[in-house]
């Protein structure tokens, strides 16, 4: 179990009030981190991924750009990075939809990435059949460097699949900013 420090309790002396910097530590950085915001979302709309059956990690070339307040999306490589100074921990969640797959045919979410210790790809322990597939994961990103994307690894099948894109039945991928360092 996890035991916190106890609050700190501000106590101002007789004639002296809270400053500007009180509010920035009190409240704004508080609420900003109970927030959790989203820092990228995207959605695939346009042109479909062919998966390809020989189980290979392909990159997800999301193509509808919904929210990316930070500006860190590569449409040439999709992948999304945070700018200098949002180094932390992010929440990336990925979701995959192809048409109905036949029994024993497994998808694979994976985030792909850039990341300078050489890991390209975290492969998901969802596996789904029913034409779809969602997992979430948590990685820490350095600012300015490190960048996240999506992938999926089809496996069992014996033919390429594509991924959906029937409005409502879209792949997807949310990355949430969980906390600074």
């Amino acid at each position: 179990m996890t035991t916190w420090a106890p609050p700190f309790v501000p106590v101002f002396p007789a004639g002296y009030g809270p400053q500007a910097a009180d509010f920035d530590t009190w409240w704004f950085q508080n609420a900003g981190f109970l927030q959790n915001r989203v820092v990228f979302r995207a959605s695939q709309t346009t042109t479909a991924t062919t998966l390809p059956d020989s189980g290979a990690v392909t990159a997800i070339g999301y193509d509808n750009v919904i929210e990316d307040p930070y500006s860190g999306w590569d449409s040439g490589t999709f992948l999304w990075g945070p700018p200098s100074g949002y180094s932390g921990w992010y929440q990336v969640t990925i979701t995959v939809r192809t048409a109905t797959l036949a029994e024993l045919v497994n998808l694979r979410p994976a985030i792909t990435g850039s990341w300078d210790y050489s890991l390209t790809c975290v492969q998901g322990s969802s596996s789904g059949t029913g034409g779809g597939v969602s997992a979430t994961y948590t990685v820490y990103l350095v600012g300015g460097q490190d960048s996240a994307g999506a992938g999926c690894q089809l496996l069992n099948s014996g033919s390429a699949v594509d991924t959906e894109l029937t409005a409502g039945q879209n792949s997807t991928l949310e990355i949430v900013w969980i906390s600074q360092s």
